[in-house]
Parts: structure tokens; sequence; C-alpha cells
């Protein structure tokens, strides 16, 4: 249920009961950052999973990085730690990438924290050590660099020619061209999001979660919402007339003259920024959610929530009356607008995480779509490119296997089964996964979040066992693998602590993953 109120009338609603970790979750995910509104009329294709992967660049673990990548024409621009790169956008090359370098041998690299602002010829970042680069877009050569007055808030914004931005308390006007600041002018509370620019004005989520606006036009400060308490808000985004900011599991809508217009408190925290699509909100929250709301009065437009398996952390993309959004757990998800059914589900694995555990990092950058693929930034530094078009002609994998082949174990205990079962081209089909004991099929529960297949089965007879499993991707390849071990009453059983606690996982972490992309190509990534 979503509870509402209008013009200043409050009124409340149960709020669910949560697990710590979706808590530490949402924490995490506070940071993420803002997601613009999406044209639906500039979508050229619309989404239509099963996606595949095309290609990854892997850009080494840095869960801080939640900035949108940036596509023009053929290329991507992604900021990553103290880089940013330059991507192709068919294949994922790198064509260049221009590295910050510290002032002195003894002070650290500095960090880009801005995503990519393109301005004709060049990208312009902005980064912790208070400076604001622009680089050629042809070959990554530094133009010229802006010290500003401390670290530059994400994101700067252009209005007309002008780059606008905010460090700290100071906001800019910066000519885009040269780098020369036109204007400068202070706010009231320093800023921790923004501008978002709208109707005129540029403005901008303030630390103590109020809203300021400020005139781009000569820099002048015109006024400051009503603070907000509460956790650190997500960035706010522009929508029906009002500036909206998710925070804990409220969302206000601030109007053009600073008062709060409405506000609607959920039953679970949000888990990023909304994002608005033709008058429409689409809010992800911790518990799975995915509510969708009016823009103008905060009404809950499907009468209930969509529904997902993990807590939802990135702002969704929506096209073509689908949903597609990243989790906690590293997981990326499609599913249907109108009826709510999830079409297809991705597990991103990390370069350095085994293939029978959940992810470390979640997905919280807004996903991107250009031309048919959607690109998707994990905690892991992994940029994923899926596509409806990309080829997937590898069947899921198994490994892991419990008991071991060969293995042999008492016939008087209970057995622990288990397998992993992996898919990097189009993903695994949870309920595909399949498991025959000895030519009998037998009940298997699948995890998508770590891969893992399991089974207790009831002390077997003397003998030597076959065990064969199966399991089939979203492109429709079948995959099928079997082993056998031994049971034998003469070894004694073994306490299920114990039996559970021999864990044996034959893949080094330095080992290396190979991923499926365009026509059937295989990648090597070295872990």
């Amino acid at each position: 249920m979503v509870s509402t109120h209008g013009e200043y009338v409050a009124s409340r609603c149960l709020r669910s009961s949560l697990p710590a970790v979706l808590v530490l979750v949402c924490a995490l995910a506070w940071a993420a950052p803002y997601a613009a509104a999406q044209d639906a009329a500039a979508q050229e294709t619309a989404l239509k999973p099963p996606l595949s992967v095309l290609w990854t660049f892997s850009m080494g673990p840095d869960p801080r990085n939640l900035l949108a990548p940036v596509v023009d024409g053929d290329r991507v621009f992604v900021s990553h730690g103290g880089k940013l790169y330059c991507l192709d956008l068919q294949t994922g090359a790198k064509q260049w990438d221009f590295a910050l370098k510290a002032e002195k041998k003894d002070e650290p690299t500095p960090q880009i924290v801005t995503a990519p602002v393109l301005v004709g010829d060049k990208v312009i970042v902005g980064a912790n050590d208070a400076k604001l680069y622009a680089v050629s877009r042809e070959d990554g050569k530094k133009v010229w660099e802006t010290r500003c007055s401390k670290t530059i808030v994400p994101n700067p914004a252009l209005f007309g020619d002008l780059l606008v931005l905010a460090a700290g308390e100071m906001v800019y006007g910066i000519e885009a061209e040269t780098g020369t600041p036109k204007w400068v002018c202070s706010l009231a509370v320093p800023a921790a999001w923004g501008p978002v620019v709208y109707g005129g004005s540029v403005y901008f989520l303030s630390q103590d979660g109020s809203i300021q606006a400020v005139d781009p036009r000569g820099g002048r400060f015109r006024w400051r919402s009503g603070a907000a308490g509460g956790p650190r808000a997500f960035p706010p985004v522009a929508a029906g007339g009002r500036i909206l900011v998710a925070s804990g599991d409220m969302l206000r809508a601030v109007a053009r003259t600073g008062a709060t217009s409405w506000q609607v408190e959920l039953p679970s925290p949000i888990g990023a920024a909304p994002t608005v699509v033709e008058g429409t909100l689409y809010v992800p929250c911790v518990d799975g959610s995915l509510f969708v709301l009016s823009a103008r009065s905060g009404w809950d437009k499907r009468r209930g929530p969509i529904k997902i398996s993990e807590p939802a952390t990135s702002p969704p993309l929506v096209d073509g009356g689908k949903l597609m959004v990243g989790t906690a757990t590293a997981m990326v998800y499609v599913a249907d607008i109108e009826s709510g059914d999830t079409d297809w589900i991705y597990r991103c694995i990390g370069p350095d995480q085994l293939l029978d555990e959940g992810a470390e990092f979640g997905i919280y950058a807004p996903l991107v779509k250009a031309d048919g693929m959607v690109l998707c930034m994990t905690g892991d530094g992994d940029l994923y490119c899926f596509s409806s078009s990309a080829l997937d002609p590898v069947p899921p994998r198994f490994s892991d296997f419990k008991p071991e082949p060969n293995d042999t174990i008492s016939s008087e205990q209970r057995i622990k089964l288990s397998f992993v079962v992996t898919d990097d081209g189009s993903g695994v089909v949870a309920d595909s996964v399949k498991l025959m004991v000895d030519g009998k099929p037998t009940r298997v529960g699948f995890n998508p979040v770590t891969g893992v297949a399991k089974a207790d089965l009831a002390p077997l007879d003397d003998g030597v066992h076959l065990i064969q499993v199966s399991a089939r991707d979203y492109r429709g390849n079948e995959g099928m693998d079997e082993w056998s071990f031994l049971t034998d009453e003469s070894i004694p059983p073994v306490e299920e602590t114990e039996q559970t606690g021999l864990r044996s996982n034959t893949r080094s972490r330095t080992g290396n993953r190979t991923t499926t992309g365009l026509g059937g190509r295989t990648r090597t990534r070295t872990r």
C-alpha cells in the first residue's frame, strides 16, 4: 500500500519489517546518482527480453562508483576511480583513457566523482581534488582544467553554453568551451546533489535534505525549501512541475516556489532515485517492490507494486512496457509493467567472486539504453553491455559437485547434494534446473543469487549412484552433466555439521573466467 498526503496533509501507513541487511543495503545505496527523466519517444528499439551479454569491460572493484555511463554515437564514456574511459559501443574495446594524477608524490590519486558531460568536442568531469577537467572527445588529451573551492558535487549540468555545478556551498557557472567561470554564488547550505535544470532554474539537494534554487542566468540565489529529516536523500529528479526527492521511505514533491506539494510514505525504504517517464514515477524499494506513481499527485497508478525477489537498488530503466532494474545482489531483472511478471533475470558475477557465492557489491548506477543495447555498471567495476540480438550458443555449465565425483560416503546418513549452475550469456532459467538420482526425478531447489542448486536426499542403498543434472538458459540452450559417487554401510556416518563443513572448492580466486558474447566469441578475464 502507498500512503500520500497532498498540500501538507500527512497520512501514515504501516512500515514493513525489514531484515537488518536490507537496511544496510539502503544505507549503501543512499549515495546513488540521480537518474534523468527518460524520453520514451527517443527510444529507437523497444526493450525485448531475453537479453544476452554482448561484451563486458572490467575496471576493478569500486563500489563507490555510482555514476551512469554516457553514450554518444558509437562511443561510451565512463567515469571510474581516477580514470575516464572511452569505449567502443559495439565491442567494448577501449579507445582511450584519461588518468588523473596527484600534484605531489605523497598524495593519493584524485578520484572522478561526476558522470561525464559531453559538450561539443569535449568530455568534462569533476574530481575530489576540487578540479573540473575537460578532455578531447577524440583522443582523451586534456584541454583545460579549472579549480573550484571544494570537491565537485555530482553531477554538473548544462544550461545553454554554461556548465553549472556545486562545490560545497558554492555554485559556479563555467563557460564550457574554455573553463572560465562566468559567475559564482553562495548557497545557504552545502549541496549534496545536483543541479537539476528545470523551468529556467537549477535546483540542488542540500546536505540537510532541503532544495535550493538558483537562477543560472546570472548566478542569483532564489530560495531554499524546508529541510527534511531522516536518512540522506537520493539525488532529485524533476517531473510534473515539481522537484522530487526520495529519502528513507518518503518521497517528497517540492513546487517551484519551494513549498511542499505532496509526499508519499512507502511501506519500505526506497532503494534508488525514481525514474520519470511521461509523468509517471517508477520507484524502487529495498524489499523488492517497484511502485508506479503519478508525478503530479503521488497516487499509486498501478494499485500495487511490481515485485521482484531482491532489493531494487538502481534507478529503473523503463522502455516498451518493460521495467529493468539492478539489485543489491548484482542481479538484473526485467519485468512486465502491466502484468508484473518477471521476463528475464541475469546474475552478474564479479571478477573475484567464487561461482557459488553471492556478489559482494550490488548494482546502484542507473542503467542506460542506447541503440537497442543496455549498459549496466556493477560495484565490482564491470560494465556489462546487454542486447536482445547478441548471440548465445553456449548452454549453462555445471561445477562444484557435492558429494564430489567418485567420493565414497556412508549409506546410513542423509546426503546434502549440491551443484553450481552458471551461464554467462543470457542467464539461467531458474525453474529449468532439474535433478535425476539413479534415473528418478528428484526435487531440487535453485538459488539464482548464488547459482547453487541443493537437494536433501534420504540415505541411499550401498552401491554406485548416478547423478544427472540439466538446466536451460533464456536462449533455449540446454546443458547437461552427470557424475557418480559410492555409498557403503561400512563407512561411519558423518555429523551434518561436519558434512556441510567439509567444503571443497577447486576454483581459485586467481583463476580465469570466460565470457561468451557476440557470435559465440569468448573473452577471458584474468582474476
